[in-house]
Parts: structure tokens; sequence; C-alpha cells
């Protein structure tokens, strides 16, 4: 099953024992990395992807789509200043991916927000980047099935920055009718159905300013 890091670690992870519980007899490789293994060359019997596959023996279906939003730790935000608009971020410290490490460009988001932003804390890892924001090191874009469980983090200008992606099923076309293939993926469906709130992402109050 090859995943990408941040839904690996945050949504599969927590919840896979209750798919091995019932399933004892099947074996699971959760690969949850920055980059995906190719169903097409059968590195992987699943994989849950950023975007649907252009061409290659598979079967592609949406799975989820889910949100993303501008995350910050008050500390930085009493330390940089209020954010109003998406004009003020010019100013504050940002955290994002390494440019040459990005693996695909659905991952290229603060140019989604203004051209002329950039990181100047960047990590390959969502997970690393999370932490940095917590830490007060810089505001960045994250998940909201990140971002809204991470202690202390707030959600800046979630009218403003909202940016919507999917995640892709993709499975190769000569494993999809085999049983233990068809009952995890039955099992996610189920799971990422109860947990669609989360996904979509919830906003938290806007700060605009502190006092």
């Amino acid at each position: 099953l090859s995943v990408s890091e941040g839904f690996g670690s945050r949504i599969l992870a927590p919840r896979l024992a209750s798919f091995t519980n019932q399933h004892p007899r099947i074996a699971v490789d959760l690969i949850a990395s920055t980059g995906f293994l190719n169903p097409s060359r059968r590195e992987a019997d699943i994989a849950v992807m950023l975007a649907r596959p252009k061409s290659g023996p598979l079967v592609a279906r949406k799975l989820t789509d889910y949100h993303l939003g501008l995350y910050a730790h008050p500390d930085h935000l009493a330390r940089s200043g209020p954010i109003a608009t998406t004009a003020d971020l010019m100013r504050h410290r940002l955290i994002g991916y390494v440019p040459d490490m990005i693996y695909a460009p659905e991952l290229r988001y603060l140019a989604e927000i203004d051209g002329r932003l950039d990181a100047s804390i960047r990590s390959s890892s969502i997970v690393a980047q999370a932490e940095l924001i917590a830490a007060g090191a810089g505001c960045g874009i994250l998940p909201c099935f990140i971002g809204d469980g991470v202690p202390g983090l707030v959600r800046v200008l979630p009218e403003a920055v909202d940016i919507q992606r999917s995640f892709w099923l993709v499975v190769h076309r000569d494993v999809r009718r085999i049983a233990r293939i068809d009952r995890f993926i039955a099992w996610l469906d189920a799971t990422i159905g109860e947990l669609k709130p989360l996904m979509l992402g919830v906003p938290s109050p806007s700060i605009a300013a502190l006092d």
C-alpha cells in the first residue's frame, strides 16, 4: 500500500489495527513516503495518489477530496504581527516543501496563494513541516487532517486560504478482483467515509490580530 506521508501517518496508521484485527491473515505493508510506488509496474498493490494517472494498466477512482489551510502558532503571530490578508504573508517566515523535491505539482501550494511567496524554511516531509509550524518557526500550508490535530495551531485566513485537493485510489487492473485487495478497499472506503469532516476541514477561528 503506497500512500503519501501525511495520509499514511495521520489517517491510516492510527486506524489500521481495525482492519488487521478483522483480517489477521492479511499482511499489510504501509509505504508512507514522499513519492509513490508505481502500481503500473506492480511496485504496490494499491496506491492512494494525489492525481489520477493518465496512462497504464490501472483502475483509478477518486477516494476523497480534502482541504488544506494556512496554519500558525500564536507565538509566531505575536512575534511577526497579524495576518489580515494574504498580502501580509510577504513579511512572515513561511514553511514549505524543498522546491527540487516536490514530487507532484499538486504540492505547490504557496504559488496558488500568491506567486511571490516563497518558503524560507523547507522540508521534504509534511510531518516535519507541521512540527516546525507548531514550534513557532513560521506559518505554512497543511492538510486540515494534519493541522487541525496539532495542539496549539490555529488556522489563519480560513476563508481566503482554502485549498482543495483529491486523493485517488489506484490499483493495477490485474489485482483488483483479488479478495484481499477487495477487503482492504472496502475497509478503506468505509473508514474514509467516516472521516469526511476531518478530510474537508472545519475552519477554526481565524486570527487576524492579537491583543
